[in-house]
């Protein structure tokens, strides 16, 4: 808004040096030229300045000499004192002096009516380039303050306008955003919701297959791995083929009616109550000491590592034992001769249990291959539940069976 009013201010300024070139300037120099202008000329160079004058009321003119004498005034009753000396020497050094008049300032009355714009210049002799009088204007400012007040109203007006615009819009806009986040946050949290129950649901059908899957695979292996086991080394007592006859303590009829007491066991709880209060070490002997005592058969038993293991959980030590008793009929049935050596070692929080014996010349018949299969598939089945393993491996003329039960 400053740069508007000196903009409309340099535009009087240029008005007054134009009035100054054209009229007061010849005035100035034929009044003091020593070429001894006559009266005559003067009174008519007068008498045109002072038309002009009176044809703009709203101008208005004085010449002073350099002494500070009033050589030409276009109003009545102006006094040699009604100027500023400061601003007479001012332009009598060269430079143009402006002021901006008005009531506020303290004056009362002037040449013309205030608010004026009073510009003192220099009027320079062109032989000399020095100044030989100065040309004195008022200009009336009314239409500057108007028009720059009117300017200001307009500009602060339409800040105002445009402020309480944006204020408007900023407030529409943070109620729809406000609006818009209650909505997304909504929608997000049913979407968070719905994705929640779907992975709870999805949790509960792979819980409930894993838990039929895993039900029916340890009926299977209990099955499978105890009174069938039983039921098989009956068998081999009872067979009339080439195969040694096993020397334990115990007949076929006492394994049978030993199977039958585990398939009572299985239906009425599918658990093995004698292991209930036994920790992993003494439920590892009880396999192996059941062994023995059923086959004949010479097991060599070492532990690697620690006296005691970890603790294992029920499930765990019936995994563990059925796994044992699986490993241990299959070394007996389908191995060479030669002892069993069964082996324990603590590795990475798993224990692991080491079958090694020996294999059977290659005379075995393709049925108890099989059956060896199944039941190999039977143990990894019954370990993977507990994310444990069970592998096979040849070692020459030795087998070695490899159970890996995490603790936890």
């Amino acid at each position: 808004m400053s740069e508007f009013r000196e903009t409309r201010m340099q535009v009087q300024i240029e008005i007054a040096e134009t009035f100054l070139t054209h009229f007061l300037e010849p005035y100035a120099r034929t009044r003091l030229s020593s070429s001894g202008t006559s009266a005559q000329q003067r009174e008519a160079l007068e008498a045109a300045l002072a038309r002009h004058l009176g044809t703009k009321p709203m101008i208005a003119a004085q010449i002073w000499l350099p002494d500070g004498q009033l050589l030409y005034s276009s109003t009545n009753g102006l006094h040699v004192e009604d100027h500023d000396d400061s601003d007479l020497v001012e332009a009598l050094r060269g430079q143009r002096v402006v002021q901006l008049e008005t009531v506020e300032d303290g004056h009362e009355v002037g040449p013309i009516a205030l608010p004026y714009l009073e510009v003192y210049m220099p009027i320079m002799d062109p032989s000399q380039s020095t100044p030989i009088a100065v040309g004195e204007i008022y200009l009336d400012a009314k239409g500057l303050i108007d028009s720059s007040g009117q300017f200001e109203r307009t500009v602060w007006l339409s800040i105002g306008s445009a402020m309480v615009a944006m204020i408007g819009m900023l407030g529409l806009s943070a109620r729809q955003s406000e609006v818009l986040r209650a909505r997304l946050e909504a929608e997000q949290l049913l979407v968070s919701q719905n994705h929640a129950l779907r992975q709870e649901a999805e949790k509960a059908r792979y819980a409930a297959a894993e838990a039929n899957e895993q039900t029916l695979n340890f009926i299977g292996a209990e099955i499978h791995d105890g009174p069938l086991q039983l039921l098989g080394l009956a068998a081999l007592m009872g067979s009339t083929t080439a195969e040694p006859k096993l020397n334990g303590d115990a007949a076929a009829p006492s394994l049978v009616q030993q199977a039958v007491g585990e398939l009572r066991r299985i239906s009425a709880g599918l658990i093995l109550p004698e292991i209930e209060e036994l920790g992993p070490l003494e439920t590892v002997k009880l396999a192996v000491s059941r062994h023995r005592s059923l086959t004949g058969t010479s097991v060599d038993l070492s532990i690697d590592g620690p006296s005691s293991l970890p603790g294992l959980d029920l499930s765990r030590r019936i995994c563990l034992y059925r796994v044992l008793q699986e490993g241990l009929s299959n070394a007996t049935r389908h191995g060479g001769e030669g002892p069993v050596q069964v082996s324990l070692s603590v590795e990475k929080a798993s224990l692991v249990v080491n079958i090694v014996s020996a294999r059977r010349p290659s005379t075995d018949v393709q049925g108890d291959d099989t059956k060896q299969k199944l039941g190999l598939q039977g143990m990894r089945r019954r370990i993977a539940a507990f994310s444990g393993t069970v592998e096979l491996e040849p070692l020459g003329d030795q087998a070695r069976l490899v159970v890996r039960l995490p603790f936890s």
